[in-house]
């Protein structure tokens, strides 16, 4: 029986599909302690949700937005129709359909109360089109085109959101887009793995780099994981690019930083030292 349900982005017709990882997590905003969810939404948004009843907590913009524009006094999203993508009619908003982060996952600590999120900085192009369904290919109602965010020179951020009040603590910028899946440590270290073939440890606090795997074999879209054996820590991730950017990225797909990461998959471990 469902107990509740929270609509991100209603009547979306720019693909803002955010089914992507939610996070439960204690939090206190306003003085008050709430036992949450949380989530950096394909919209732009960065929400915390009551997970007892659904009621919304905050929802803070953490890349550039025009699509949804706030929330009313209900919790719920506020849509901008002058950008809403018809026949004949084509629009410019932010972020892309990509999302300000798409399917690889945020995380959070616990101990800093900070959430780090693989970051996205896209607008798009959109235009409703009549197709005709075609077995085996896109079923694709709009056409669109991924382009930079007005007055910035990079796609890409990793960027630590203060889970009492949604606010950005820190962020580290990047030319490509960042593809990687988070992983926060007790030892206060974030590793990520970047498109242009980086594995890196970021200061949990501050988000400076602490450790550089140098260039791997491919780009990093993978998840990293961290387990023992025999007392000894290992951190491992998956090299291989590939995904959505470089099918349906635009101008962001055919920057020089992006077009010339290699192909290619190998499983990389690492061992921590004492």
């Amino acid at each position: 029986m469902q107990r509740w349900g929270y609509q991100f982005t209603p009547h979306d017709t720019w693909d803002y599909d955010g089914v992507n990882e939610t996070i439960l997590t204690p939090l206190t905003y306003k003085g008050k302690q709430y036992e949450a969810l949380v989530q950096a939404n394909r919209n732009g948004w960065f929400y915390a949700l009551n997970r007892k009843n659904g009621k919304l907590i905050y929802a803070k913009p953490f890349v550039r937005v025009t699509s949804v524009t706030g929330m009313n006094s209900k919790g719920e999203a506020i849509t901008n129709s002058a950008v809403r993508p018809k026949i004949g009619k084509e629009i410019f908003t932010c972020p892309s359909f990509l999302g300000g982060k798409n399917w690889w996952p945020m995380s959070v600590d616990p101990q800093t109360s900070l959430a780090y999120v693989p970051t996205l900085h896209a607008c798009m192009t959109m235009r409703g089109a009549s197709v005709s369904y075609m077995a085996g290919l896109p079923y694709l109602g709009e056409t669109f085109k991924v382009v930079p965010v007005p007055g910035h020179h990079h796609w890409g951020s990793v960027q630590a959101v203060n889970l009492k009040t949604g606010k950005q603590v820190w962020q580290q910028k990047t030319q490509a887009p960042w593809n990687g899946g988070m992983l926060s440590t007790a030892g206060g270290l974030v590793f990520s793995g970047s498109v242009t073939g980086h594995f890196v440890a970021f200061n949990a606090k501050t988000g400076k780099i602490m450790w550089d795997s140098g260039k791997l074999s491919s780009g990093i879209i993978g998840v990293p994981t961290t387990y023992t054996v025999g007392g000894k820590q290992y951190v491992a991730v998956w090299a291989g690019w590939g995904g959505a950017t470089p099918i349906w990225g635009g101008v962001m797909a055919k920057d020089p930083t992006v077009k010339k990461i290699a192909r290619g998959g190998h499983l990389y471990v690492f061992a921590l030292q004492q």
